[in-house]
């Protein structure tokens, strides 16, 4: 069936371009702060925007893993059908994925899989290899990227919600036969990886799906449904988002948001109130859990950052999602994605479902009533696998509570924050140029809550940096001096 789409993926997008600031090098283990993470409130929510805490707890999360591979140190691939993406952007180049199985540029299908030279994926939409449009890639497609796996080891710019992960791009058009081409590449690519014990193919754990067709249900064309369901069978779970309008899609209709398979996982948006978004599509039934989509900053094409905004952006955190947890660095994780991909599909899918936090409005518009959270999926995935050693070190989650007042109008300012373990921290205030403007605090700290005082007398209007690390904790907050 050919159907001409109303594609949610134009609507409701923001985007402002930001120009480049220095890198902040805040380092503590494995965690590495970059330019422009204070933008990035999904990640780790210090008051900056909205009530403190209202994020995925990533940073958390990235004390297990930081994404990209299995235990055994196989590629975690994640699919993005969309419009394209530029595959030389800074902050993406380094994590497209490449078929190893084919031959670059020679004019011959070398995996045999029907399509000649796919090195970065497939243009359904115009039957060619080029998923970059030419190389310019397109706004949509290149904001989705970076969301899931922007490179977070560079230096530079953002992190994707995996620091590493390889991202495979399929351009489709606007008729379901190339939308059903993507999902039969990607079965294709997932099946081989499993027939072969990971030698051929792709480890490919999800794919996502920002964009929708309006006014359809299940049964107006159940092949789509089956499709996902096929997808699943393979260990591959879908994501699609809501439309980008307050409408109940369980009424009114949405595919692919609509389709009842339960290897699919349905978003819509919500914001740093975590109130879901007033035009974002709901449904009781149909729509599982929200994500904050609500202002993310992301790549952006010219080698740019912007914000991105619309379920479009809410989708990919929780595609995202499925590819960090897939990552989770424990050998019975792996050998069951390895002997039962579809068991292993669900059991990730239900803990990301089980273990949100509630929204604060809409959660009744929802399935989950929850908005997604990392770390809690990650640490129900470490009880359901009896993964002892991994659920202590999650459980050591330190937080910073408070820095008040902020802004500063006094010359010293507390700041309080809770350790789970005793032990020395590193406080320094940099400027947004990245010049430490006060000589460094180290202190002792209990477990339990601690108070440090913070004289900022010297410091002259504006804004600063506040970073505290140690090998546990890597924090860094925004203090406006007036």
């Amino acid at each position: 069936m050919i159907l001409t789409m109303n594609f949610k993926n134009v609507l409701k997008r923001t985007f402002i371009l930001m120009l480049f600031v220095p890198v902040l090098n805040t380092i503590a283990q494995e965690i590495e702060l970059l330019p422009y993470d204070h933008l990035q409130w999904q990640l780790d929510n210090h008051g900056d925007f909205g009530p403190c805490d209202v994020d995925m707890d990533l940073i958390d999360a990235w004390q297990i893993t930081t994404g990209g591979k299995t235990f055994s140190g196989k590629e975690i691939v994640v699919a993005i059908i969309d419009r394209g993406v530029q595959l030389t952007h800074e902050d993406l180049a380094s994590n497209i994925w490449i078929n190893k199985d084919e031959i670059p540029d020679n004019g011959i299908d070398d995996d045999h899989n029907g399509y000649i030279d796919d090195i970065h994926g497939w243009n359904f939409n115009n039957n060619t290899n080029d998923v970059s449009l030419e190389g310019y890639g397109h706004p949509h497609g290149t904001a989705v990227n970076g969301i899931i796996g922007a490179d977070g080891t560079n230096d530079i710019g953002i992190s994707g919600v995996n620091q590493s992960v390889k991202l495979l791009n399929l351009v489709r058009g606007n008729d379901t036969t190339s939308i059903f081409e993507c999902y039969e590449y990607l079965i294709a690519l997932r099946k081989k990886f499993n027939e072969t014990e990971g030698r051929e193919g792709a480890l490919i754990v999800a794919v996502n799906q920002s964009w929708g067709v309006g006014s359809l249900f299940a049964s107006d064309n159940p092949y789509w449904c089956n499709q996902i369901d096929a997808m699943g069978e393979q260990g591959i779970l879908s994501v699609a988002a809501a439309p980008n309008e307050a409408i109940d899609i369980d009424s009114l209709g949405d595919l692919p948001s609509l389709c009842p398979s339960e290897y699919q996982v349905s978003v819509t948006n919500s914001n740093y109130l975590d109130e879901k978004i007033i035009s974002a599509g709901y449904g009781a039934i149909s729509v599982d859990l929200s994500a904050p989509g609500y202002n993310s900053f992301t790549t952006a094409i010219n080698n740019n950052y912007a914000y991105f905004s619309g379920t479009s952006a809410a989708a990919p955190y929780v595609a995202g999602a499925i590819g960090i947890l897939s990552a989770l660095p424990l050998e019975e994780w792996e050998n069951l994605m390895k002997n039962s991909p579809s068991e292993a599909a669900l059991l990730l899918r239900n803990q990301i479902l089980n273990n949100t936090d509630a929204l604060i409005s809409g959660s009744e518009l929802i399935a989950s009533g929850g908005r997604l959270n990392i770390y809690k999926a990650m640490k129900g995935m470490c009880i359901e696998l009896n993964a002892i050693d991994l659920l202590n070190q999650l459980d050591r989650k330190d937080q910073v509570l408070s820095l008040y007042p902020n802004p500063a109008i006094i010359d010293n300012a507390l700041l309080v924050l809770e350790t789970k373990q005793a032990a020395w921290i590193t406080l320094e205030v940099s400027s947004v140029n990245g010049v430490q403007v006060l000589k460094p605090i180290k202190k002792w700290l209990n477990a339990g809550i601690n108070s440090i005082s913070l004289d900022v007398s010297k410091l002259n209007g504006g804004y600063y940096f506040v970073s505290i690390k140690n090998k546990f904790i890597s924090k860094t907050l925004k203090l406006i001096k007036y």
